[in-house]
């Protein structure tokens, strides 16, 4: 029986981090596909897991990642995958509980596409990375994806129907979308390509409505995941730490495994594991906050695209 929703996992590095999420997969999700793409320098990272690790796979940079989800697509076509959904994941996160077929049907009852924060964004817009799509948008990118304005998303855990996937890999422009995409030094293109592609084909996209569960730059405690698993719609937290040991991963194997946790003791072990770990971390100086993001963007004013 072919799987309704296949996971594409992007990693790097830590292979134990890999194997958590592997097998909360499995717990959480288990008759999904686990498709990996080894976007780091070792090899052997899924060595003996049990995930088919795209041939496709190379070194991915931060911020550079459209050609993970587009190599992964182009290979699934290839090998004849049979899917509805594909979803797309980072190495820090984690699902919370199961149901997430369920969930993709009813969230994306009409839609081919599915992603956290989705919105469009205006040229007038005061955020930082929307006005820098807006710097080269009606010279380079519009002619390309053909929208009045570009389509944003936050990256992790955007998810694809079929039919989407179809679509993108028929786009007449597709070639010249790729060259461009390597040759650009806009950062995040994964954030934007995307949920633009997905306007401009008529994917009728969304935004996940369970948005709260993946944030940037911010970690989950044991007791806002006991929370987001009253909600049927948060399936996927983001960003988990990059530790196997810490106590939010720790928390939610015992609930993928069905065991009782304490979530009192989770908690405490939380908050004292956030401030050693906050607390050895150097906050970056006046320079980096605000020197550097302006010398950015002139930076992507003036750089050839």
């Amino acid at each position: 029986m072919a799987a309704r929703v296949c996971f594409a996992v992007l990693a790097h590095t830590s292979r134990e981090c890999l194997a958590d999420l592997v097998c909360n997969l499995r717990s959480f999700a288990p008759a999904s596909e686990v498709v990996l793409f080894n976007g780091g320098s070792d090899d052997r990272l899924a060595a003996g897991l049990d995930v088919e690790v795209c041939p496709l796979s190379h070194p991915i940079r931060w911020a550079r990642q459209v050609d993970f989800m587009l190599s992964t697509m182009r290979w699934l076509r290839r090998a004849r995958h049979d899917y509805e959904f594909l979803v797309g994941l980072d190495s820090d996160m984690l699902l919370v509980q199961p149901g997430m077929d369920r969930f993709l049907d009813r969230a994306m009852a009409r839609s081919s596409y599915m992603a956290t924060n989705f919105q469009e964004v205006p040229p007038t817009t005061d955020w930082q990375l929307g006005r820098r799509y807006h710097y080269k948008w009606r010279t380079i990118w519009q002619p390309l994806l053909g929208t009045a304005n570009p389509f944003v998303c936050f990256n992790p855990g955007q998810v694809f129907r079929r039919d989407y996937v179809e679509r993108v890999l028929a786009f007449p422009r597709l070639d010249a979308l790729e060259d461009r995409i390597r040759r650009s030094s806009l950062p995040v293109l994964e954030e934007m390509v995307w949920p633009t592609l997905a306007v401009a084909l008529g994917c009728s996209p969304v935004s996940n409505p369970g948005s709260r569960g993946i944030r940037n730059l911010r970690t989950h405690s044991p007791q806002q995941i006991a929370a987001y698993r009253a909600d049927p719609d948060v399936q996927m937290i983001h960003p988990v730490h990059m530790d196997v040991a810490a106590p939010e991963r720790r928390f939610v194997r015992r609930l993928a495994l069905g065991q009782a946790a304490d979530l009192a003791g989770f908690e405490a072990s939380y908050r004292d594991y956030v401030t050693r770990t906050v607390g050895a971390t150097r906050q970056p100086g006046f320079a980096r906050r605000h020197i550097a993001p302006r010398l950015k963007d002139l930076y992507l004013r003036l750089a050839p695209e």
